[in-house]
């Protein structure tokens, strides 16, 4: 015949009870086997009652853990067992994994590649390209501080004559090369390509491009580049000196290149910075050269003036930038120490260029 056994479903509001009903269940069935051997229908002599205690047992243990469970709740669901599994992961000094992000996960297990820090970091250097290139730092020359007295008498522009105090500084040996701006290009913060040898200064930059590139390789160097005030030019050109030019009072061949000096000049391309002999500080091309930005605002005269070569004569809403040493193609008395001239940030010309200077 077929054997029914009568069971009971577990309820799962009360672990309490629920415990006491596994208990239960496994006695009733039990006892359902025993029934139905009193009944003849499964002697009494068979093992299957020892059987149906066993069963029984099982049973009755299996529900009991299965409540238990239950009643204490999985790691993330009670706090007590959250706070053990916590516990022991701080005293292997590993984080537990529902603790840990799923990529740290799925890191822990990939596979072990041998340098792979390396690659990774390769990988991040793709999305900086400003670290992909070497950086050509310009060379510099510590200039002592002084007191030197600016401008001359021989234009407006440059009077009135006056004493200015110069703290040392740095600045650069030439002005900036076709070979640095192109650094500055490749790392895409530079937008204009440069012309001529890697040798010559770069021209046919605005005041707002020369900006762009010292902010650029003060961030790449963390050193503290910038333009010159148009006071720091004009001692670092003056080299000591208060004559009119920083080799003397004449036009002297062979010192400088520009329109009566003596040479022929090519009007395309300037010479290349170092192709004329330095002035005593050992800075080449301070006239003759480009004629190079600086960080000042354009004044018509040096009424009220700074008298500190480090402050930036600036106003607000500056359109005009001051501009130093001639050019190549200029006239001699462009090339005097003096001498000034200004004009639009924003515009370029091919005879501009510039030179760096430094703080330490």
């Amino acid at each position: 015949m077929e054997v029914n056994f009568r069971t009971k479903g577990l309820p799962v509001s009360n672990p309490q009870s629920q415990v006491e009903q596994a208990w239960s269940i496994g006695e009733q069935l039990s006892k359902d086997l025993e029934f139905y051997a009193d009944l003849g229908e499964v002697r009494r002599s068979s093992p299957f009652r020892g059987l149906a205690w066993f069963w029984g047992s099982i049973i009755g243990a299996a529900g009991i853990g299965a409540i238990a469970l239950q009643f204490l709740g999985s790691p993330t669901q009670n706090g007590r067992g959250f706070e053990a599994a916590r516990a022991r992961s701080t005293a292997t000094d590993i984080p537990s994994e529902s603790a840990r992000p799923p990529e740290a996960r799925f890191r822990d297990t990939a596979p072990k590649i041998e340098g792979a820090a390396e690659t990774r970091q390769a990988a991040v250097a793709t999305l900086r390209p400003s670290a992909l290139h070497t950086v050509s730092e310009p060379e510099m020359i510590t200039l002592p501080g002084a007191t030197f007295r600016m401008g001359s008498n021989e234009d407006r522009s440059e009077r009135p004559v006056h004493p200015v105090l110069v703290e040392p500084f740095l600045l650069a040996k030439t002005a900036v090369t076709v070979r640095q701006w192109q650094e500055c290009v490749e790392a895409r913060v530079c937008t204009i390509s440069p012309k001529g040898r890697l040798d010559q200064p770069v021209t046919n930059v605005s005041w707002d491009d020369a900006r762009q590139f010292v902010s650029w390789l003060a961030g790449v160097t963390k050193k503290q580049f910038r333009l010159p005030t148009e006071a720091e030019w004009e001692y670092a050109a003056r080299a000591g000196t208060d004559t009119r030019y920083s080799w003397g009072n004449a036009v002297v061949p062979g010192k400088a290149s520009c329109k009566g000096c003596g040479e022929p000049v090519s009007m395309q391309n300037p010479p290349a910075t170092e192709a004329y002999p330095p002035n005593s500080f050992g800075l080449f091309g301070m006239g003759g050269g480009v004629a190079e930005w600086v960080a000042d605002c354009w004044h018509q005269d040096y009424q009220d003036a700074p008298r500190a070569a480090s402050v930036v004569w600036d106003v607000s809403d500056c359109r005009e930038r001051v501009l130093r040493g001639g050019s190549w193609v200029a006239d001699a008395s462009s090339l005097r120490p003096s001498s000034r001239d200004y004009y639009d940030a924003t515009v370029r010309y091919p005879t501009h260029g510039f030179r760096v200077a430094r703080t330490e």
